[in-house]
């Protein structure tokens, strides 16, 4: 008798339990699509307009799924954005940027995990400070440097602070490779200069060959950031011949918002870009970023995972 209650009791308390962790399942997964679709929605609505005819944008009954796919609006997106060569200047400019970045962050990060000289303490405060001040605060002494030197109108306002060890987010990619040299064992530097390796030639080839986490991270954060940093590009780069990719929404913005031509049928005013034209140029900017993301997910997770490191 005594085992049956005892069986009866066990049974109930399993189904509490059973319930108790279906529910919480199901109000996590409840609230993980709600937060899903915040993050979505933008995203779903430029890739449903950016294939709407002008007659689905006056139309009020079309919200959400256009009566076509009309690839016209890709077409002329890509001749207003010039896309091949501003695409090409967005990539040179993050090229040389994000090898800036693992050079000389690494370099730093190596020195002030692992070597003690007198004022390391002090430019480990400096390299959180840096990460602290916005780039908006002296945006205006670093213009007038450049100025000073000539480098306005080209990229070397944002390539030069990179390969010094500052830059977008330079202080950052310090701390990050610093944290992670942190954890490599003081006898394998020790055993490299037993065997005749200085400071450059035991980073390069013992340390570092193994900091392939953090230098993924660096690189994927580094080309994200640099590629939708509009700041800086605008403030450095006047020339429409050198402007990067993220230069050009704007412009075409204004044009959608404010230029308007007369319809040679109706001699009504018509706009040159529309709604639908706008976001696919959205559209095709955010792709190359697109597409190194499906292509690295699963690295860059893992690497955020093992260093870390989240913002």
């Amino acid at each position: 008798m005594d085992r049956e209650k005892l069986k009866r009791r066990l049974q109930r308390l399993i189904s509490k339990t059973y319930l108790k962790n279906t529910l919480t399942k199901i109000v996590t997964y409840i609230l993980l699509i709600d937060l899903s679709f915040v993050f979505l929605l933008p995203f779903i609505y430029m890739v449903v307009t950016s294939f709407m005819t002008d007659a689905n944008l006056s139309d009020v009954s079309i919200k959400w799924v256009p009566t076509s796919l009309y690839l016209e609006n890709f077409r002329r997106a890509f001749r207003a954005l010039s896309y091949n060569r501003h695409l090409i200047n967005s990539l040179i400019m993050i090229f040389f940027c994000t090898a800036g970045h693992v050079f000389s962050d690494s370099l730093a990060g190596y020195a002030l995990a692992k070597y003690q000289f007198r004022g390391a303490k002090l430019f480990f405060v400096i390299v959180v400070l840096s990460m602290v001040v916005p780039m908006q605060i002296i945006i205006i002494p670093t213009y007038l440097q450049f100025y000073r030197l000539g480098f306005t109108g080209t990229y070397l306002p944002m390539i030069i602070p990179a390969f010094l060890g500052y830059g977008l987010k330079g202080g950052m990619f310090i701390f990050l490779y610093r944290q992670y040299f942190l954890g490599i064992p003081k006898e394998y530097i020790e055993a490299s200069r037993i065997d005749g390796c200085g400071f450059l030639s035991s980073f390069y080839r013992i340390v570092f060959p193994t900091a392939t986490t953090p230098t993924l991270v660096t690189c994927v954060l580094s080309i994200i950031w640099h590629w939708n940093d509009y700041f800086e590009a605008t403030f450095y780069v006047r020339s429409q011949k050198w402007q990067v990719l993220t230069q050009r929404l704007p412009m075409i913005y204004n044009e959608f918002k404010s230029i308007n031509v007369p319809d040679p049928v109706t001699k009504m005013p018509l706009r040159i870009y529309n709604e639908a034209v706008f976001m696919a140029a959205t559209f095709l900017v955010i792709l190359p970023i697109l597409i190194l993301y499906l292509i690295l997910q699963k690295s860059f997770i893992e690497g955020i995972e093992r260093t870390g490191h989240v913002e």
